[in-house]
């Protein structure tokens, strides 16, 4: 078993936070570039992935959004793009709709993406959230990721910022 001392954990810490800042700047200029920037939410989210077999794996997920007019079945949301990433399988994301229902505090998403060596996936997700503060919500997924016929649970929680 790794031991490591409270030094190296803290150095470990800033490198892992650096690294996933970095992995998710290409997504923020990407979504900020076509000046509506003001209807973006950023979504990033970070739990398990668990195959048929029972398999637990480390999965993150960030997404871009952007907000439409509210309707009486909720707010509708279209994704901007996004990736999400199981141990070191990633997934871009690359389109998707769905709909904030605001008297339940719940979520609904479904994106078509692409896999690593160039198939098709099918991501959706359901979900509750909770108001944070004036930006920020706190959000929790249960999704399922479809790649060919094999299909992957996704646990998640997060943060999701307007």
């Amino acid at each position: 078993m790794l031991r490591l001392s409270s030094r190296n954990k803290a150095i470990a810490s800033v490198i892992l936070f650096a690294v996933s800042v970095l992995m998710t700047m290409p997504i923020i200029g990407y979504a900020g570039n076509n000046g509506e920037s003001e209807n973006l939410v950023f979504l990033r989210a970070r739990g398990s992935a668990i195959e048929i077999d029972e398999v637990k794996m480390p999965a993150k997920m960030v997404l871009v959004l952007r907000l439409h007019e509210q309707s009486e079945k909720g707010i509708p949301l279209k994704i901007v793009k996004g990736l999400v990433e199981i141990t070191i399988t990633r997934y871009n994301i690359t389109s998707g709709e769905g709909v904030v229902l605001t008297k339940k505090n719940a979520i609904l998403i479904k994106c078509l993406g692409i896999g690593p060596e160039g198939e098709n996936v099918t991501l959706k997700f359901t979900g509750k959230w909770a108001r944070v503060d004036a930006d920020i919500y706190t959000i929790r997924l249960i999704g399922i990721l479809r790649v060919y016929s094999s299909r992957i649970l996704l646990l998640l929680k997060g943060l999701a910022k307007i």
